[in-house]
C-alpha cells in the first residue's frame, strides 16, 4: 500500500447510533421548498455571506456565486470568481470565501459585499483520483472541513474505510492525516437501530448493493451553530449524518427522496434554522428546503 494512503485509514469514530422518531417526521414536513431556476439546476453546496445577507449557492459546472433572498430564496445576484470547473463546495469564514474544486483545488477570496477580485488558489495536495465533494468550517478548531466522496481507486485497505471528512487548518499546507466519519459497520448498526421497517428495509439493501464497497458518499457538511455537531450529508442513500465535535457519531436520519433527491449541499443560519440544497433530477426542478428551528 502506498503511504500516501494511510492517512485515508485512521478511524476516530466510536459511538453510539442514536434515532428519534419525531425529527424524521420532521425532515419530512419543511417549513419552506424554494424551486431553483434552471442556471441552479446543478446546485452544489450553501453557505451564508457575513451578516446573512445573502444565502450563496454554487453549481458544480461554474465558478460563479449565486445570491439568494435569505428569506423568499429569490435569486437577487451573481458574481463570477473563477472559471469553469467540478465546483463542490462553498464556505465563508468570517469575511473570506473559499470555493471547493472535487479535486482538492481551493479557491479563496475577500468578501466586500461580493467577491474580490483578487482570488488565490490553493492545493490540498490530496493523492489523484480523491473525489472531494462538500466544504465546511469548524470554528472549535478554525479549521475548514473536506469531505471525502471517494478515493482513488487503487487504494487498498489495511484498517476498515472511513467515510467522512478531513481537518485543514490553513497555517498548514495540506489537511490532517485523520479522516473523521463513519465505517461500513458503523452505519450498518445505526440504520439497523431504526424502527421504521420499511425504511430500515430501503437502507440495509442499499448498504448491501455492492459487495465489498462501501456506497456512502458524503457530499455536504455543515457545523451546527450552538452545538458545534457536525451534519453531513450523503446523496447516496439520501442520509443526514450527525456527529459531535470531535468527530463521534450521534444519530443518522433517512430524507425522504422525494423532497431531496440528490441532496448536495448543507448549511445553518444563526438561529439554527437548517437549509438543505438538491440538484434537480428526472425532471425535477433544484431546491433549497428549509426547517426552522423552533426551539
Amino acid at each position: 500500500m502506498k503511504l500516501y494512503f494511510q492517512f485515508f485509514l485512521a478511524v476516530i469514530l466510536f459511538g453510539t447510533p442514536m434515532f428519534s422518531g419525531a425529527q424524521n417526521d420532521r425532515l419530512g414536513k419543511p417549513d419552506q421548498v424554494w424551486i431553483m431556476p434552471p442556471e441552479l439546476k446543478e446546485i452544489s453546496a450553501l453557505t451564508f455571506a457575513p451578516g446573512e445577507t445573502y444565502l450563496l449557492c454554487v453549481q458544480d459546472e461554474r465558478g460563479i456565486v449565486y445570491g439568494l433572498d435569505p428569506v423568499s430564496g429569490q435569486l437577487t445576484q451573481t458574481w463570477t470568481v473563477t472559471g469553469k470547473g467540478d465546483y463542490e463546495g462553498l464556505e465563508m469564514v468570517d469575511s473570506t470565501l473559499y470555493l471547493l474544486r472535487s479535486d482538492g483545488i481551493l479557491y479563496r477570496t475577500k468578501w466586500h459585499d461580493g467577491p474580490d477580485s483578487l482570488v488565490e488558489k490553493m492545493d490540498a495536495h490530496l493523492p489523484a483520483g480523491t473525489d472531494v465533494e462538500g466544504l465546511g468550517y469548524d470554528p472549535q478548531t478554525g479549521s475548514l472541513l473536506l469531505c471525502i466522496k471517494d478515493f482513488e481507486n487503487n487504494a487498498t485497505q489495511s484498517a476498515p474505510l472511513v467515510k467522512g471528512w478531513v481537518h485543514w487548518d490553513l497555517n498548514n499546507d495540506r489537511p490532517d492525516t485523520q479522516v473523521c466519519g463513519i465505517t461500513q459497520e458503523a452505519l450498518r448498526n445505526g440504520i439497523l437501530e431504526d424502527s421504521d421497517k420499511k425504511v430500515k428495509g430501503r437502507l440495509m439493501e442499499w448498504l448491501d448493493q455492492k459487495d465489498g464497497q462501501f456506497p456512502l458518499g458524503p457530499s455536504g457538511l455543515a457545523s451546527h451553530p450552538t452545538t458545534h455537531d457536525i451534519w453531513m450529508l450523503s446523496a447516496r442513500g439520501k442520509l443526514l449524518l450527525v456527529f459531535d465535535s470531535a468527530g463521534a457519531f450521534k444519530r443518522l436520519y433517512a430524507l425522504n427522496p422525494s423532497i431531496l433527491p440528490q441532496p448536495e449541499g448543507i448549511a445553518f443560519n444563526r438561529k439554527g434554522d437548517l437549509f438543505i440544497a438538491s440538484e434537480g433530477k428526472k425532471g425535477i426542478p433544484a431546491s433549497v428546503v428549509v426547517y426552522r428551528n423552533r426551539k
